[in-house]
């Protein structure tokens, strides 16, 4: 059961591209945080929106323009981050 008051130990992105992703291709990113009994929530963020969007809530990227953007997952409590690559051709 999820307790708001464990923090998580570790953030780690799952589904992160190894090579690139098309203009309007889409990626759904995942998030693993241990322990899985610390709370499992979180937002994500974009280096670069106007290269990559990010949905805040899901995880999902839409590629917009060609470049790189960072797309970070921060923890609720903004203890712990991940982040993950995203180049667009």
């Amino acid at each position: 059961k999820e307790n708001p008051l464990i923090a998580p130990s570790t953030v780690t992105i799952t589904n992160c591209p190894t090579s690139t992703i098309d203009i309007s291709d889409t990626v759904d990113l995942g998030v693993v945080i241990l322990p899985l009994s610390a709370q499992q929530t979180g937002t994500w963020s974009s280096s670069a929106p106007l290269i990559a969007t990010v949905n805040s809530s899901t995880g999902l990227v839409t590629g917009v323009d060609v470049g790189a953007a960072v797309i970070t997952f921060t923890t609720t409590n903004g203890e712990k981050t991940a982040t993950c690559t995203i180049n667009v051709v």
